[in-house]
């Protein structure tokens, strides 16, 4: 089995199609995501013998894990229902965001991790009752809105503060951009950041990828987190708002999630510049293998040659066609150190044979109900493996 490559900015090493590497200083990229032009970049090709620790010989050896499925009646419910079921005992803060647009949420999942917070949706002008009920059972004293007023409105936050009588503190920026930079801010100044994941603000599926990754960590010695920078991935570089941000942050490496059309070779220059060798590039054919590559990258160790020992021994699947539910479950992953892989709706993202294994899972959540993932993809009914070529 062979399976091609891109090799970025310097790249030393790849596990098949799978980035085995989180060592800041390398550099690794595969080819492509779904919604991309084709990469300018030269090719590498690398064999099954070169795979490194998550091999197609540790994914055929594996035994099977249990399966489970959180869902709720809708997004709102599932996230409620994610929150209650990690924190059953209750958690001093939460952290809401708005459930029917995206950016505010991505870059708010790894703070909540960081703290071990769950993350609640809810819709822009009112507080659905699941959440409500969620937010009174977990007895916050805190609770931090992302966003600004029109993607949680006052009268959300008023009504959040009156139920649980918490305090309740907004984080938000102009844009999107400038809400995910204030969360970092918020959130990280005080630890610092050793690796920041840096991905476009324009769509969901790689942003997501960035997410869940970026909760779980890195496994340097500095003991700094990592973050979530969303990005106009298509400006003519980095902008100076951006580039202060992750010197002040203490940022060491970078890891870019998705190809050119996600992220532009100018930003990727760019971040380059600024940290010289220290850029990694995780991207795939389409959103499932760069769902696939991020996990992989945040699960190896920090010299990319074997896997990471302090993993929960879980693994989730979300939707790759939605970001709600991802986006619910990656803060509780992140807390709790488990991988997250987006997954057709029909069967389950081939690579997961790879992850699952790799890690020796022994437990598979699936997040949504069947229309978001089906009860065969849940039961691990793998897709067909493309064709290498």
């Amino acid at each position: 089995m062979k399976l091609s490559l891109t090799r970025a900015l310097g790249a030393t090493a790849v596990a098949g199609c799978l980035v085995a590497l989180g060592l800041a200083g390398a550099s690794v990229a595969a080819a492509e995501p779904a919604t991309d032009a084709p990469s300018t970049q030269a090719p590498t090709t690398v064999s099954e013998a070169d795979a490194g620790p998550f091999s197609y010989a540790a994914a055929t050896q594996a035994g099977g894990p249990t399966f489970d499925r959180y869902q709720g009646a809708d997004r709102f419910a599932t996230a409620a229902d994610i929150a209650g079921r990690a924190y059953p005992d209750g958690a001093g803060t939460v952290v809401v965001a708005n459930g029917l647009v995206f950016p505010d949420a991505l870059s708010a999942a790894p703070a909540a991790a960081l703290i071990k917070a769950p993350l609640l949706l809810t819709a822009p002008g009112s507080l659905p009752s699941s959440v409500a009920d969620r937010l009174v059972a977990l007895k916050p004293r805190n609770v931090v809105v992302v966003g600004g007023v029109n993607a949680v409105s006052p009268a959300v936050a008023t009504q959040i503060a009156r139920i649980t009588g918490a305090t309740v503190e907004r984080i938000s920026g102009d844009d999107r951009y400038a809400t995910s930079r204030a969360i970092a801010d918020a959130f990280f100044a005080e630890t610092g950041v050793y690796r920041a994941f840096v991905a476009t603000g324009a769509n969901f599926p790689d942003a997501l990828s960035a997410s869940a990754a970026a909760g779980v960590g890195s496994t340097d010695t500095t003991g700094a987190p990592d973050a979530v920078v969303l990005v106009p991935g298509q400006a003519s570089g980095v902008d100076e708002a951006t580039s202060t941000l992750l010197d002040s942050l203490g940022v060491e490496s970078v890891a870019v999630v998705g190809g050119t059309a996600s992220v532009n070779d100018e930003v990727i220059a760019d971040l380059d510049a600024q940290f010289p060798g220290g850029v990694a590039v995780l991207a795939g054919e389409d959103r499932y293998e760069t769902s696939a590559n991020s996990a992989f990258f945040a699960f190896s160790d920090a010299t990319g040659e074997s896997i990471r020992t302090d993993d929960s021994g879980t693994v989730y699947l979300a939707s790759g066609q939605n970001f709600p539910d991802a986006l619910a479950i990656a803060a509780v992953a992140g807390a709790e150190k488990s991988a997250v892989l987006l997954t057709p709706p029909g069967c389950t993202n081939y690579l997961g044979a790879y992850l699952i294994a790799g890690l020796e899972a022994d437990r598979v959540v699936t997040i949504g109900g069947p229309n978001a993932v089906s009860d065969a993809a849940a039961q691990l009914d793998y897709c067909p493996e493309p064709a290498a070529g």
